[in-house]
């Protein structure tokens, strides 16, 4: 079911991956990657690099690093052409960075995002179904190979992945040295319409999810979640309201089991997080505390998004 989270719909979409158009796909030519990092203007005929909250209007935007919440880390919105920033991360510092179609008009052209990804990333883009699902999978996979880049000392292209335990992706520590491997975490989430990474020194995560009404908050909730976010989704004063808790919780939770590597392994009912103000953990799942361990961060607020979903649902 396209409406529901990604647990609930974690099988069909392993059906849908190895769903093929019904009609033949016409021969892709990829072109060079530029190996000039200030040329991204193939890039910026698929993607558009939003640079505030106001881009992100109708999503929730969620994120967990393991870097304490009582030191001083940098958090750093990556708001301009891919491929142009400064070639350094420094310790405690966090990069986000998210993008839409151009103009949010529907135009899913993953054309243009093809000569950034590997042979294998574009196998499993082109198994995809659908153009939106397309584009959301190469612009994630693009835009965070284009962020790696400088800070690898290499071109877009260059950029190699291993899968680590329990199928997390990591920089190929053979080809880019165990230093840089060591050095640089990340991860990526997408979905129709918008895609993230994020870039730290320490172990990250980072989800996106549409924030739209529900019919099946509350059981999901009870199934699979804390017993605080059900106490508090109960107490919500209105439908909007549970729609942000709801998705306030959804996305911090998978921002963390990201960060941690555990996946949906870990159980999304052994941590919990604060439900109102500043997002943080107020119980950790046992071997991943303490609390104070965790920083948390949110790029949207759920609340204005739930209201509009709300509405529209209405």
């Amino acid at each position: 079911m396209r409406d529901c989270p990604k647990h609930r719909k974690r099988g069909k979409d392993r059906q849908m991956s190895k769903v093929r158009d019904r009609k033949p796909l016409r021969p892709l030519r990829v072109a060079e990657v530029p190996r000039n990092a200030a040329d991204a203007a193939l890039f910026d005929r698929a993607v558009t690099t939003l640079s505030g909250e106001e881009g992100l209007a109708g999503f929730a935007v969620a994120w967990a690093a393991d870097i304490p919440r009582t030191s001083s880390a940098s958090i750093r919105t990556v708001d301009q052409t891919i491929g142009a920033g400064p070639a350094a991360l420094a310790a405690g510092e966090v990069w986000t960075w998210c993008g839409h179609p151009p103009h949010c008009a529907g135009d899913s052209d993953f054309t243009c995002l093809l000569p950034w990804l590997s042979r294998d990333e574009r196998d499993k883009l082109l198994r995809f179904r659908f153009a939106e699902d397309r584009w959301s999978f190469g612009a994630a996979h693009a835009g965070l190979r284009l962020l790696l880049a400088p800070l690898l000392g290499c071109t877009a292209k260059e950029v190699r992945f291993v899968t680590g335990d329990k199928g997390k992706p990591l920089i190929d520590p053979v080809h880019h040295g165990s230093v840089a491997a060591q050095q640089f975490c990340f991860n990526l989430a997408h979905t129709r319409g918008m895609v993230a990474v994020i870039l730290s020194s320490a172990a990250v995560g980072i989800d996106v999810e549409p924030v739209r009404a529900l019919p099946d908050m509350r059981q999901l909730i009870a199934d699979l979640m804390a017993p605080e976010a059900l106490g508090a989704f109960d107490a919500a004063s209105g439908p909007d309201t549970q729609t942000a808790l709801f998705f306030r919780n959804w996305t911090l939770s998978e921002a963390y089991i990201k960060a941690t590597g555990e996946g949906i392994d870990q159980g999304l009912s052994s941590f919990a997080f604060s439900q109102h103000g500043s997002a943080r953990l107020i119980r950790s799942t046992p071997g991943w505390g303490p609390e104070e361990r965790w920083t948390f961060g949110m790029l949207t607020d759920p609340g204005r998004s739930a209201c509009a979903a709300v509405r529209a649902a209405a």
